[in-house]
């Protein structure tokens, strides 16, 4: 998926990540916290499009996005 318009914001002191961005015709939404090493993604179609849902767990942690 090419993904676009993205938007990451970080909470340093929580070490929480939350973000958006445009993927294929669609709205991802996603949340990731760090000390869990663990996300929740959302991939909606449209404004009133259906939804899925995915739990991920990235091996070995996200890249810092302050780096981004």
């Amino acid at each position: 998926m090419e993904v676009e318009n993205a938007l990451v914001l970080f909470c340093a002191s929580t070490r929480f990540v939350h973000g958006n961005a445009q993927g294929n015709g669609r709205i991802v939404l996603y949340f990731y916290f760090e000390e869990a090493d663990a996300g929740l993604l959302m991939l909606i179609a449209r404004i009133r499009g259906q939804m899925e849902l995915a739990r991920f767990h990235p091996k070995g942690g996200m890249a810092d996005p302050r780096w981004n």
